[in-house]
């Protein structure tokens, strides 16, 4: 979907988007019975999905994170900070099995004029969803995949800076993203919102978790 504003001066913007041909003229088949055009029906689609998605109760959520900066026998990449992890209570309406079910997208921070990356989160290898029609891939750095599964609850993986910043703010403004992220991909499953391809069947999860090694299934308490 591309979306460009009418004018400078106008609050309005022309959305367009790409979709199957049957699936499109079958909608407006039905709609036109009611007298309503395609533009008129989508308009209001979007305002009704951003209400229900402001609705979402979202009682419950909670995330708390843990840093561990590297040990000194660890200098070998010097941009590398440490290991980050983040624990993940869902919202009361949300189930555990529906939780682990979904592929969240890591946040990058990388600036969208100059394209400078200032510092990097990086997934754990057991968290990163790489299959093919269910991964997701940053569109600013070639083969870097963002998307992630929790395992029990939890994800981890490290951080790495290429700038000034202090390790303090890169942590703080690491786990901000992160919750932020991660809040709104639920708020968008429990809107019904959340494409086919960012959920994980209940079989892929459990074939996953099967391929873990015992001592990594033991690191995430229940």
């Amino acid at each position: 979907m591309s979306r460009k504003a009418e004018n400078s001066s106008s609050s309005l913007s022309v959305v367009s988007l790409r979709m199957d041909k049957s699936e499109l003229h079958s909608y407006e088949s039905a709609i036109a019975s009611a007298g309503v055009f395609t533009a008129e029906a989508i308009r209001h689609l979007i305002i009704r999905a951003k209400i229900e998605y402001d609705n979402i109760d979202m009682s419950g959520f909670h995330i708390t994170s843990n840093f561990t900066p590297k040990t000194a026998s660890q200098s070998k990449f010097p941009e590398h900070l440490g290991h980050i992890s983040i624990t993940v209570s869902p919202p009361s309406m949300m189930s555990s099995a529906q939780l682990h079910q979904i592929i969240f997208i890591l946040p990058e921070f990388i600036d969208d004029i100059s394209g400078v990356e200032s510092y990097r989160v990086d997934n754990a290898h057991f968290h990163r969803v790489a299959q093919n029609n269910k991964n997701v891939t940053s569109k600013k750095r070639s083969r870097a995949v963002l998307s992630f599964r929790l395992i029990k609850g939890h994800w981890s993986g490290s951080l790495f800076n290429y700038s000034d910043t202090s390790p303090e703010q890169i942590v703080q403004k690491v786990v901000a993203a992160m919750e932020v992220h991660i809040a709104a991909t639920i708020r968008c499953e429990l809107a019904g919102q959340l494409p086919e391809p960012r959920r994980l069947t209940l079989e892929e999860v459990a074939e996953r978790d099967a391929l873990l090694m015992p001592y990594l299934l033991a690191d995430y308490p229940s």
